[in-house]
């Protein structure tokens, strides 16, 4: 028979709230007045020779074990309440959450599309009057210059001299710009612009927008393949060496093999 591990969520909060907080005020009261004893023989504590060194070492595992019981009463507190909050919130997340992120995310998508059809559909009419009015430019240009050819050749018809007529300025063409849509919003909602970006080939973004990352799997993997522990030793050596980086040790104590 498998063994499972329910949550009971209790909606009488006084009956909870009571029964965790005596249970608090016990484990925290315990844990304090082993913190003070601990206190009171250790925090002073040198390592003046070999004799205060075994001392501060049996205070090591003292505290250590003292720790391990301090987590394991807190976990032993907590794990109801834990389990409890961890089943709402999945039970909110995916059957009352996610659906409406979902919806709520089709709706911003949707009006998105609208509103940048919109604006292309605006682009696109700009760029219309842009190309007629360069057209019509081109036609008014076309014309002065057909004018002058034909005065030229004109000239030399009769035996005179050519004059060009004094340069008058042709008006452009102005661009009349189709106004912005104003399109029609819901009161009490608006919209913030952000700009975001995607790679499309890595190897055409410049420098400037990289970083140069270090990568911590393959140091680990070069200092341990460098790490020995030599014949009559306990503790390791390693002879690694990467440039720019500084290879150092810790000697951390292990009690309990935690």
């Amino acid at each position: 028979m498998t063994e499972q591990t329910t949550a009971l969520i209790v909606l009488d909060t006084n009956i909870v709230s009571t029964t965790k907080a005596d249970q608090a005020v016990w484990v925290l009261s315990t844990a304090a007045a082993e913190l003070d004893a601990i206190t009171d023989r250790y925090a002073f504590l040198d390592v003046v020779d070999a004799d205060t060194k075994v001392q501060a070492e049996k205070a090591i595992m003292d505290i250590r074990s003292k720790r391990k019981a301090w987590d394991a009463n807190r976990k032993e507190w907590g794990q109801p309440l834990d389990l409890a909050k961890k089943t709402m919130d999945r039970a909110m997340r995916e059957h009352i959450e996610n659906p409406a992120e979902a919806i709520e995310a089709g709706l911003i998508a949707k009006v998105g599309a609208y509103v940048r059809a919109q604006e292309e559909a605006r682009q696109a009419e700009m760029a219309r009057a842009r190309k007629a009015a360069e057209e019509a430019q081109a036609k008014l240009d076309a014309e002065r210059r057909a004018a002058e050819e034909a005065a030229r050749k004109e000239a030399e018809a009769k035996g005179v001299e050519f004059v060009p007529p004094p340069a008058v300025g042709i008006p452009e063409v102005v661009v009349a710009a189709p106004p912005p849509i104003e399109t029609p919003q819901a009161e009490g909602i608006s919209y913030r612009r952000v700009w975001k970006y995607e790679v499309e080939d890595a190897t055409k973004v410049p420098d400037a927008y990289t970083k140069r990352v270090i990568d911590e799997d393959a140091v680990n993997a070069a200092i341990k393949a460098a790490t020995v522990i030599p014949a009559g030793e306990k503790l390791s050596q390693c002879n690694a060496a990467i440039p720019g980086i500084r290879i150092y040790y810790e000697d951390r104590p292990v009690v309990g093999g935690r």
